[in-house]
């Protein structure tokens, strides 16, 4: 709130009462803060941030962070998954793995793609029991309690309602979002505590402000990329054109940068 704008407000104040919506919306107007564009992560980056997001009691957004990876997806459309979009995880499956995204909402683009062998392998044992957090905390990805846990229409991140579970729809982005707050708060801090020791840490350096729900699917664009100069090929495998795909996601970042100086 713009509390030039209000009444006076005690310092302990929790809520702010208006007089009508049009005196609401002036008040809780403001500039937005220019964060600049989504930072890509390398592959030590992002296992050290999947690992932190187990530690919080969040495997479902690690879990998501990763087929985000996979398939090179906006996280809008990447909450919506349900079981029936993963194809052949089983290691003894004769046919290749793969995840079939309809399109979701208007940026997705419907399309088949493959997942490598090792993370088919990986969800697949997940899938049967049970990503967890450490210590015996109760928390698992996918979660307990799913009403149709052999329906391939369930959704493998569902939204909350209250203190459980809403089976019918999915996460909200705004949750994930708060996730991925929270581990930035957790990998800045042990990055300072690193630092006082002397000891390096895989974020040293990078901006942490701008870790973000978008920053996979560039960090899978930017991983693709340094591997294979098709822009084509990366471009049907993240539903993205080639132009786009040279436009807003090849960028450099701040690791390429430092590297390069």
């Amino acid at each position: 709130m713009n509390a030039d704008l209000c009444r006076y407000l005690h310092p302990a104040a929790k809520v702010v009462r208006f007089c009508g919506r049009v005196h609401r919306k002036l008040c809780s107007a403001r500039t937005p803060e220019a964060r600049g564009q989504r930072e890509a992560l390398d592959l030590q980056q992002y296992s050290a941030l999947f690992y932190t997001l187990v530690r919080l009691g969040a495997p479902w957004a690690a879990a998501l962070t990763l087929l985000q990876l996979v398939c090179g997806e906006r996280a809008d459309c990447t909450r919506q998954a349900r079981a029936g979009w993963l194809q052949h995880l089983d290691p003894s499956d004769d046919h290749p793995a793969t995840i079939r995204i309809p399109k979701a909402n208007g940026k997705t683009k419907a399309r088949e793609i493959p997942i490598a062998p090792p993370v088919a392998a990986l969800l697949h044992r997940w899938m049967a029991e049970g990503l967890r957090q450490p210590g015996g905390v109760q928390q698992q990805w996918p979660l307990l309690n799913d009403p149709q846990p052999q329906s391939p229409r369930r959704f493998l991140f569902p939204g909350k309602a209250g203190k459980g579970r809403d089976w019918g729809r999915p996460a909200a982005v705004r949750g994930y979002r708060s996730k991925l707050a929270e581990a930035a708060v957790v990998l800045q801090r042990e990055r300072a505590a690193n630092k006082r020791r002397g000891a390096s840490r895989p974020f040293d350096g990078f901006p942490l402000d701008r870790l973000g729900t978008h920053s996979f699917k560039r960090s899978a664009v930017s991983l693709m990329k340094d591997t294979c100069t098709s822009t084509a090929l990366c471009g049907a495998i993240a539903g993205t054109t080639a132009k786009t795909l040279d436009r807003v996601y090849d960028m450099p970042t701040l690791k390429w940068q430092q590297a390069l100086v």
